[in-house]
Order: structure tokens, then sequence, then C-alpha cells
């Protein structure tokens, strides 16, 4: 697959994305929202949402003390591969704090998205939004500079520039114009990175190629299909993330509810971070001259972290 490939594909579902979360919440979505709030006797435990979105899934229906029992249980898979990474690659990201944050912000996604989603406020919406982007941001930087080169005063200033988000958003009231200006920043920063991830992993595949050893070969077919599986994940899991919204209404009418967003989504995503993360050690490794091979078992790697180096 070509770089520009998953770029365009991406860049258009953006397109999309970005006007339904930032600009333009659908119609469909605030009615179910008001036909929630009339037919609960109460909101629960954290009173009425005051978040940019209440999600399909209806408010309180299992608990007084969870919103979206469905959303926010399967949003805790996002500590999986967090975890899972940290298992498997903890010998080979010893030096590289860019991979902590990656694994740490993943972890705090799966957090801050089940606190978002049972309380269904907009200070826990942060919680979930904020750990997205340092995600994206961290992975980015891994990738703009995967050749080997440090970019430690470009990363420092982009780091800099979220933590100034990051207290813009929480210190700003909400209705704010500042706020607005910080939520725009996030937004647009988010997908502009997300897409230069696809773009720069894809890419991957035929660097290590070009290297032209045995090892790097075998490596550029791994994160060939690595990145595809990873790719197509998301891919299904924006298009279940974007049903669910627009067509709200329309699947409460079906014979069940199909939880779009929890199984779609969080359940897809969740599982396309990994492929990604297994990329990006794998890249990293491979350039240094190390003998590392993807273990399909357990998706996880052969070789030793300090092994010897291929010719």
């Amino acid at each position: 697959m070509r770089p520009w490939v998953p770029a365009a594909a991406l860049s258009l579902i953006s397109c999309l994305t970005t006007t339904l979360y930032f600009f333009s919440t659908p119609e469909s979505l605030k009615a179910t929202s008001a036909m929630n709030s009339a037919s609960d006797a109460h909101w629960g435990y954290w009173g009425a949402p005051d978040a940019d979105f209440n999600w399909c899934e209806p408010d309180y229906q299992d608990s007084t003390f969870v919103a979206e029992t469905w959303n926010s249980a399967t949003s805790l898979l996002y500590i999986i591969p967090a975890v899972i990474g940290l298992m498997n690659a903890r010998d080979y990201i010893r030096s590289g704090k860019r991979f902590y944050v990656l694994l740490g912000s993943t972890a705090l996604v799966g957090v801050g998205s089940t606190i978002f989603h049972a309380t269904l406020l907009y200070s826990s919406q942060l919680l979930d939004e904020l750990p997205m982007f340092y995600l994206v941001l961290s992975a980015a930087f891994i990738l703009k500079y995967r050749d080997g080169r440090k970019g430690d005063i470009a990363s420092k200033v982009a780091f800099a520039v979220a933590a100034a988000i990051t207290a813009l958003l929480f210190l700003e009231p909400k209705d704010s114009a500042l706020h607005t200006v910080g939520r725009g920043f996030l937004t647009l920063g988010f997908t502009a990175c997300f897409i230069y991830i696809f773009y720069a992993s894809c890419s991957i595949s035929t660097e290590l190629h070009d290297l032209g050893t045995a090892v790097a070969k075998r490596a550029a077919s791994d994160v060939s299909s690595l990145f595809e599986l990873s790719f197509y994940s998301f891919i299904f899991a924006i298009v279940c993330w974007i049903i669910d919204i627009m067509r709200c209404g329309w699947l409460h009418t079906l014979p069940f509810y199909p939880q779009l967003h929890a199984f779609g989504w969080h359940v897809f995503s969740a599982f396309g971070i990994y492929p990604l993360f297994i990329v990006l050690v794998l890249n990293q490794e491979v350039r240094k001259g190390k003998k590392i091979y993807v273990d399909w078992r357990v998706l996880g790697f052969k070789g030793a972290a300090g092994g010897g180096k291929h010719d």
C-alpha cells in the first residue's frame, strides 16, 4: 500500500469526523439525547450531562452511578495494549521516553474514557480527549524522527504547546473564546497527527526494505502486515463511530441497539493501537542493526534486546 492511500482516505474521513466533533453535533443525536432525558426519572448520581456529546447509548439504564454502561466498560480495553506493549517491549524502549509517553497516554485514554462515559460531564470529557492528543503527538514524533535523529527541541516545543492547551482547557470557562480556540487547536492537532501517523507508518515498510539486509527485508514484510491490520481496524472503528452518531435514531428502531460506539469504535480502535506500536519498536530496533523479529503467535518480539547486529 502506498503511503498516500491511507493518508488520503483518512483525510477525507477526517473532514466529516472533525465537522461532527467540533463544529456540528448532528440533530439526530441531539434529539436522542433529549429523548434520553425525557425518559429518565432522574439523571443519576452525576446529575445532568454537560459534555459536548451525549452518546447514543441510553443514559443510566443499568445503574444510578454509570451513565453509559457498555461505553464505560469497553473503554477499559485501551489499558490492554498499553500493558501488553510494556510487557513485550520493555527491554527495547528503556531509553525511549516518547514510547513511555505513548504507552502511558494509551492507558490514560482507557481511564479517562471510562470516567467520561460513566459521568457524561465535560470535565471528564477532557480526561478522555487530552490523553488521546498526547498519544498521537508522541507517536507522531517517534515517526518523525524514526531515522535516528533526536528532535529534542522540536519535541519539547510541541509538548510545551500541548501542556499550554491542557492548562487553557482546564482553567478557562467552557463558553469562553479562549477555551474554544484551545479546543480548535486540540481537534486540528489531533487530526493532523493521526493522518501523519498512518502516512509515515505506511512508509516504513519501503524504508526498511531499502536497507537491503535479510533482517530488514523480513521486518519490512512484517511491518506491511501489521500496518494493514491496524489501518483496517481503525477504518472500521471510525465508520462505526460515524454511524452511531449520524444514525442514532435509526439504530434505536432496530430489534436491538448494536452498541456501535462500544463494540465498534472502542474495541477496534483499542485493537488497532497495538500493531502500530509493534511497528514503531520494530523499526527502531532494525535501524539500530538489531536482529529482531515479530513473533506472530503473541504479537511480540524475538531476539535479545541487547543482542547482536545484522550485517
